[in-house]
């Protein structure tokens, strides 16, 4: 947890799970590397004087696979200050899949995440990220999915009432939940110089940054 300066009350999560099936190298591995790095540019920041003016909460959840026990519970117990307090929950599962980004939010931040992907390259080709994505659809606008619970998100935007953020760079992934969601075929296959994992830490920080 890093307090806010200004609203100490007020509080952006960050959010990912840490059980997997088998060695999870992409469910959800790929995503736990990308918020402990986003994690730890916010420490480097903050060790040079600059805090955000609102809280900004670090979670690594638990028991996600079996039924979304870690961040339900975790919900559950701190119902009143997040009702209360929680300005949005920014989650990532699967982080990459491949080099596809794909967004989803409750339809308050849509527009959010939209502006937000013009400040950060897309790692694949470079271009502004907002630009890669809208490329992939015929209106020339990125399509923000409507996300209904189907991860950590759930308690969040179901229960609480929190606008949340869900997003990934999608990819074939024939490997979902088996022994070959491995770090040889992640290193060799899927994001070789992990830049794509580093694109996605870059995305995270700036999201929570500007909430």
């Amino acid at each position: 947890v890093i307090r806010g300066r200004e609203e100490p009350d007020r509080m952006v999560i960050l959010g990912n799970h840490s059980d997997a099936w088998s060695y999870g190298a992409v469910d959800p591995s790929s995503g736990t590397a990308a918020l402990l790095e986003t994690a730890r540019a916010f420490g480097e920041a903050l060790k040079k004087g600059h805090r955000p003016r609102r809280t900004v909460v670090f979670a690594v959840w638990d028991g996600e696979e079996p039924l979304l026990g870690g961040s339900t519970q975790w919900a559950l117990d701190n119902a009143e200050a997040l009702r209360s307090g929680a300005v949005a929950y920014i989650n990532v599962d699967t982080g990459v899949q491949g080099g596809e980004f794909t967004g989803g939010a409750t339809p308050a931040l849509a527009e959010f995440l939209r502006e937000v992907t013009k400040a950060v390259a897309d790692p694949v080709t470079g271009k502004p990220l907002h630009d890669a994505w809208a490329s992939r659809f015929d209106e020339r606008v990125p399509r923000v999915n409507t996300i209904v619970g189907a991860t950590d998100y759930t308690a969040f935007q179901e229960y609480l009432g929190v606008s949340c953020i869900d997003m990934y760079f999608d990819g074939p992934y024939g490997v979902y939940h088996s022994q070959y969601d491995n770090y040889f075929r992640q290193s060799t296959i899927v994001d070789r110089d992990f830049a794509i994992g580093i694109g996605l830490a870059q995305l995270w920080g700036t999201l929570a940054w500007r909430l």
